[in-house]
C-alpha cells in the first residue's frame, strides 16, 4: 500500500473526529500507517464533528468491508458484534452497505460444524460450496464429503448434488430399518462410504469413484440427452432381438 501511494497519491482521504486537542482515527488506519511510514508530515482527511455510534458503526464496517483479506469468518463476527448492538436485521444490513439476506447468511455461519468453517478460514472451500456440507449432521460422513470438495474443487453444484443423495439414502434406510423383518441381523444399514449420483445414468456409486470434472448448463444438458438417447436405443435394441429369437 506504501508502494501504491508513493505511485499515485491518497486516493481516499481518512476520515477523523475531534478529541480534545486532537483528532481520533475513524477509519484508514492502514492509509495512516503506509503514509507514516513514507514520512508524510501531513495526510487528507474528512472530519467527522460529532459521529453517532451508528456513524462510527457504519464506517468501521464498511472500512473493513473494502479490505481484501478480509475471510468469511471475520464478516460474521462483524455482523454479529453489530447485531448485539443494533438488534435489528435490517438496521445492519444499512450499516454494513450489504443485503439483508448477505448478513443473515454470515450470522448464521458461525453456527456450521468446526470443520466446515476451518475448511473455509484456510482458503480451502469456498462458503457456497461448503454450504450444503454445513446441513450434513453426521461427522464422519461430512468429514469424508468436505476432504472430497477440497481435493477435488467441487462447486457449490456438486457439494449440493452430493448432500442431497446423502440425506436420501439416509431417508432410505431409516424407512427401511423402521419396517419389522423377520431377520432383523439381516437389516440394511447405512452405506459406510458416502455416494453420490451419477450425472449420466443418475445410478449411485461410491463417491471416491466419481469423476469431478466441472461442465457448463448445457453440456449437461446434452449429455443428459445423449444419455436418454442411448438407453432407449438400448431398450429398442433388446425389444427387437427378443421378438427376432420369438420368431426363430
Amino acid at each position: 500500500m506504501a508502494l501504491s501511494i508513493q505511485a499515485i497519491g491518497l486516493l481516499h482521504a481518512l476520515t477523523v473526529t475531534p478529541d480534545g486537542d486532537h483528532f481520533r482515527l475513524l477509519a484508514g488506519s492502514r492509509r495512516l500507517a503506509a503514509v507514516r511510514s513514507l514520512g508524510w508530515p501531513e495526510v487528507e482527511a474528512n472530519i467527522r464533528e460529532t459521529p453517532t455510534i451508528e456513524d462510527q458503526h457504519t464506517i468501521a464496517a464498511l472500512e473493513n468491508l473494502e479490505r481484501k483479506q478480509l475471510d468469511p469468518l471475520d464478516e460474521a463476527v462483524m455482523c454479529c458484534a453489530a447485531m448485539e448492538e443494533f438488534k435489528d436485521l435490517r438496521t445492519v444490513a444499512k450499516v454494513t452497505n450489504r443485503s439483508t439476506q448477505w448478513v443473515k447468511g454470515r450470522i448464521d455461519l458461525l453456527s456450521w460444524p468446526d470443520d466446515v468453517l476451518m475448511a473455509i478460514r484456510t482458503g480451502q472451500i469456498s462458503v457456497a460450496a461448503a454450504a450444503p456440507l454445513a446441513t450434513i449432521p453426521d461427522d464422519v460422513a461430512r468429514e469424508y464429503y468436505l476432504v472430497e470438495a477440497v481435493t477435488n474443487g467441487a462447486s457449490a453444484r456438486v457439494t449440493a448434488c452430493w448432500v442431497t443423495a446423502w440425506h436420501e439414502q439416509v431417508k432410505i434406510v431409516g424407512e427401511l430399518q423402521s419396517t419389522p423383518t423377520p431377520d432383523p441381523e439381516n437389516a440394511l444399514p447405512l452405506a459406510k462410504t458416502p455416494v453420490g449420483p451419477c450425472l449420466s445414468c443418475r445410478q449411485q456409486y461410491d463417491l471416491g469413484t466419481l469423476s469431478h470434472l466441472p461442465f457448463c448448463p448445457s453440456c449437461v444438458q446434452a449429455i443428459k440427452e445423449a444419455s436418454a438417447a442411448d438407453l432407449e436405443t438400448i431398450a429398442t435394441d433388446s425389444t427387437a432381438l427378443e421378438q427376432s429369437d420369438d420368431v426363430g
